[in-house]
């Protein structure tokens, strides 16, 4: 739906953390947020793609993720700013043109920023928020590995789960019997 900043101070957040607000969650940032934002609010959204799913990992299910943000960055050559990139270069950006962009005369950046962040319940304030131009589905996941023993068995029987859930549903919960727990893939608007 939207990003900002925390309006109050969060126990044990950075007070350079970025909220992505979403519609059912929010999404507090404590590493890569800064660099999320400074990325986000100097470049024209019109010439930003994903270049990977927003796919994040909770390793303990516990509202804590890990991901990466990967995305493009393709205007003409000739619309490409010195400002640009001078800022491409001060932000280790890498140049990523391929051959069908080349022939149109496209460039490309590519920019991959590790995040790490927690899930908050959403904010109290969304309609008061100005919204962004497109809707991303965002997945969390998680796996576990259970070993479980039959009776008379002296080997175990490994069961492995991985809650991925279809990238277009807004709310939809995954239950893994083996495991007992519970995720939810959101749709965030970015």
């Amino acid at each position: 739906m939207a990003f900002g900043k925390p309006s109050l101070k969060l126990p044990n957040i950075p007070s350079d953390a970025v909220v992505i607000v979403g519609q059912r969650n929010s999404y507090v940032l404590v590493e890569g947020g800064t660099r999320f934002n400074n990325l986000i609010t100097r470049l024209d959204p019109r010439h930003i793609s994903l270049t990977k799913g927003l796919d994040f990992y909770s390793a303990n299910n516990d509202g804590s993720f890990t991901g990466e943000l990967a995305f493009k960055y393709t205007k003409l050559k000739a619309e490409v700013t010195n400002e640009e990139l001078n800022f491409f270069l001060q932000n280790g950006v890498k140049e990523c043109t391929n051959h069908s962009e080349s022939n149109l005369w496209a460039q490309s950046y590519c920019f991959d920023i590790p995040l790490k962040g927690h899930t908050y319940p959403a904010v109290s304030n969304q309609s008061s928020l100005k919204a962004l131009s497109k809707a991303y589905p965002v997945t969390i996941y998680t796996n576990e590995q259970t070993t479980a023993y039959r009776e008379g068995q002296s080997s175990s029987v490994e069961n492995w789960c991985c809650f991925l859930s279809p990238p277009l549903l807004m709310w939809s919960p995954c239950h893994c019997k083996s495991s007992g727990k519970f995720l939810t893939d959101i749709k965030v608007y970015g």
